[in-house]
């Protein structure tokens, strides 16, 4: 099967590396290699261009250089956050988070929970939206954080930060938000948003796997994850990862500038494969349907198949879908996503999540159209 055959739908799990990310990095793997905390000049010389990148995706969230640290992705900073502030915060000790969290804050949430911390989770409705008066009786003067996505990873929903933002720091709340979705998909400056902290992946927006960072803004006390000499501020110690940090910055400036276009090419085409799915599957649900959504995120529900086997057809042809986060793809239970939005037994098992980005087609769709038709058909007949 050649390139011209596959469709890639399923970037919120992982994009493309932009060819001028990559590039940029280059440089870094080859003459660059001194450490960035050298006194000597060539680890002078680094230390400015890993500066230079921290004002770049400054800049470009709308954060201070200072408040930026960077980490080894999303999942590190979610760790450092929680588990920061609770440390900082012993007065405080319970973690408010919502039900439809991505694993990596519902996996510490666990870890915290059986040391002692109380953890209590906010419900959402039928469309994926957190329950206002169990946030608002949630917030109470026990609770030290509250973390919600800004974007949900399975069904695109977005999240009303400002508005529960503000509602935290009314309580006295440090406010976290899972930005690994949003972050360079057209968000306004943090300097205007009452976030307190904030986490995200470079390999979401174009850039490299195993690199992100922590916004942290000016005046949160939070305890370092990983300890070890003065880097970061005395806030992440190891050396950084300065390659993955130049392409990131890069990879950010190209999507932060291509948004406006591109959000729009992606809702047309993710609007107009939404509804060509549904006149050829009547009783489909789209989930997260009359909710606010990314415009890249389309996640479906057909009745009495499973997901799992309609991803797996749709790859051995060249389509590329999820049924779900890639994060917990081998967990064979329904998506807790799902199950927290009330989805019906006879649909919940039979998910698909279509996640566009760049290099997706009209004409990708059409052919992924037909071949979801054919791998639904022909599961629904071995079940019949």
């Amino acid at each position: 099967m050649n390139a011209a055959e596959t469709v890639y739908l399923d970037h919120n799990a992982s994009t493309p590396i932009l060819p001028a990310a990559f590039e940029a990095m280059l440089p870094f793997l080859r003459e660059g290699y001194a450490n960035p905390s050298a006194i000597h000049v060539a680890g002078e010389n680094l230390r400015r261009v890993l500066e230079e990148a921290r004002e770049v995706i400054a800049g470009l969230l709308g954060a201070r250089p200072a408040e930026i640290c960077f980490s080894s992705g999303a999942t590190e900073a979610i760790n450092q956050a929680l588990r920061g502030v609770l440390e900082a915060r012993p007065r405080r000790r319970k973690l408010v988070i919502s039900a439809a969290e991505h694993a990596a804050t519902r996996d510490v949430a666990a870890q915290l929970e059986r040391r002692g911390h109380p953890v209590q989770v906010v419900p959402v409705d039928a469309r994926g939206e957190l329950d206002e008066d169990e946030l608002d009786a949630a917030l109470d003067d026990e609770a030290a954080i509250l973390s919600l996505l800004w974007v949900n990873n399975e069904t695109g929903v977005v999240t009303d930060v400002a508005r529960h933002g503000r509602l935290a720091h009314e309580r006295g709340v440090v406010f976290h938000v899972d930005a690994a979705q949003k972050v360079g998909k057209g968000m306004p400056a943090l300097g205007d948003l009452p976030i307190d902290l904030l986490s995200f992946s470079a390999h979401k927006f174009g850039g490299p796997k195993g690199v992100g960072a922590l916004y942290v803004r000016r005046g949160v006390s939070l305890r370092p994850l990983i300890w070890g000499a003065h880097h970061e501020g005395g806030r992440r110690g190891g050396t950084e990862n300065l390659p993955g940090i130049v392409g990131m910055a890069v990879a950010l400036e190209q999507a932060v500038a291509a948004w406006p276009v591109e959000s729009r090419r992606l809702r047309a085409l993710r609007d107009a494969f939404e509804a060509a799915l549904r006149a050829d599957h009547p009783d489909m649900l789209v989930n997260g349907a009359g909710a606010p959504r990314n415009e890249n995120t389309l996640n479906v529900a057909f009745r009495g198949i499973e997901g799992h086997g309609v991803v797996l057809r749709l790859a051995q042809r060249g389509v590329y879908c999820s049924s779900g986060s890639a994060c917990t793809a081998h967990d064979p239970g329904p998506s807790h996503v799902l199950a927290a939005m009330g989805l019906p037994g006879d649909h919940i098992h039979g998910a698909l999540r279509f996640s566009l980005g760049a290099g997706v087609t009209v004409e990708g769709l059409a052919r992924t159209r037909l071949l979801v038709g054919e791998a639904v058909a022909a599961l629904a007949g071995q079940g019949s």
